[in-house]
């Protein structure tokens, strides 16, 4: 009997201390979740100070968060490390986007500034590839592929080469109506009408066009009529290359209203002429 007892107490005593063990366990694993969770939001919010604090795009402290997220890989569950990835990504590409709309604001919009955020932007995709749907992204590539484009072509001198090949050249009253045809469109392009158009730089190289083309009209018929000049100087003195110059003349004299090219022409014809019959002994 007293046997029995003495197995009764022993089992009571055991299933108290087994029975502390288990409360003891189960609290230091709640306490173990607790202290992760409240370091992981510690983590959170250290990325977003980080920004905060900031206020502009920091290609240094993009990578330093980066590379703080990737250290933490072994501690915390995949899901978890790419939520602060997504929250670095995003923040940065926050400011970014504001950054470069602010820019592209100003009518004093400078090429440089323009350029630096873009390359943020580049710097962002390349290094998240998840963040390549997120809309201040895509708001950024599109209007900057509009802004790349209504720059160079605000740029553009609109010149054209004579491609003068002996009896035809390019014609340049097409390349008037293309180039007048590209500029009309960016004047409607939406992109361009919401967050372009008041760009001095851009809005004068566009509003220019005209008078570019004038200028380049004038520049390329004297280019033409030296070339048709020079083409035949060194050509021999008979009646096929003289029909040919006069032909190529006379084409010329249609398409240009260079007066003074036209004399000029004219007189090497005459000349030209005249060395044909002294060549054939008339």
């Amino acid at each position: 009997m007293k046997s029995l007892k003495l197995i009764l107490i022993f089992l009571v005593v055991l299933g108290v201390v087994v029975g502390a063990f288990l409360l003891i366990d189960g609290g230091g694993s709640a306490s173990i979740k607790a202290n992760a969770d409240a370091s992981y939001e510690e983590y959170r919010q250290q990325i977003a100070r980080s920004w905060d604090e900031l206020g502009d795009w920091d290609e240094a402290n993009y990578a330093k968060q980066c590379n703080l997220v990737k250290q933490l890989q072994d501690e915390y569950e995949v899901e978890a490390t790419n939520i602060l990835a997504l929250q670095n990504s995003q923040t940065a590409l926050e400011i970014v986007h504001k950054k470069i709309f602010e820019e592209w604001d100003k009518a004093d919009c400078q090429e440089s500034v323009v350029r630096k955020y873009n390359e943020a932007k580049n710097t962002i995709r390349a290094s998240h590839a998840a963040i390549g749907n997120d809309p201040n992204l895509t708001s950024i590539e599109s209007v900057y592929a509009t802004y790349c484009s209504a720059l160079s072509l605000s740029k553009d001198k609109c010149a054209l080469s004579t491609g003068f090949n002996g009896t035809s050249w390019n014609n340049f009253s097409a390349h008037h109506t293309k180039k007048i045809k590209a500029r009309n469109e960016m004047l409607a392009n939406s992109n361009y009408k919401t967050y372009l158009s008041h760009i001095s730089s851009i809005k004068q190289g566009l509003n220019s066009f005209e008078s570019k083309l004038a200028t380049a009209k004038v520049d390329f018929y004297n280019k033409l009529a030296n070339s048709i000049k020079s083409h035949y100087q060194n050509k021999e003195r008979n009646y096929d290359n003289k029909r040919l110059l006069s032909s190529a003349i006379s084409k010329y004299e249609r398409e240009s209203n260079n007066s003074e090219k036209k004399k000029e022409l004219r007189r090497f014809e005459a000349q030209f002429e005249n060395e044909v019959e002294q060549a054939l002994g008339l």
